[in-house]
This record gives C-alpha cells, structure tokens and sequence, in this order.
C-alpha cells in the first residue's frame, strides 16, 4: 500500500466522514448490525523486512 510522508495511508484522509456517520449510527435508536475484520501481523526479526500474519478475525 501507499504510505504517505507522515506514515499514514491514504484511507486516513477519510477519517473525519467516516467517524461522524459511525456516531450518527451510533446515537440512533435503530438496530444496526457492524462487521469488523481485523489482521494480526508482527514484525519479522531483526534484520528482516516486512511483517508475519498471526491470524486473521471476522
């Protein structure tokens, strides 16, 4: 993925809009139903690039 100068990719240019429509879900009186997956990753050891996949959740 592409990282910008500062580290962070571009998706975090979208923060701000996606922050405010999760608190308006949020703070409605609607069941919502919110699917997050997430991937577990560590660095290799030193002198290694990249990182290793621990293991992936839904």
């Amino acid at each position: 993925s592409l990282c910008h100068s500062n580290g962070y990719t571009a998706n975090h240019q979208f923060h701000h809009q996606y922050r405010s429509k999760m608190l308006r879900a949020a703070s409605s009186s609607r069941v919502q139903i919110v699917t997050i997956r997430a991937a577990l990753h560590h660095l290799k050891p030193e002198g290694k690039s990249g990182t290793l996949l621990v293991g992936v959740g839904l």
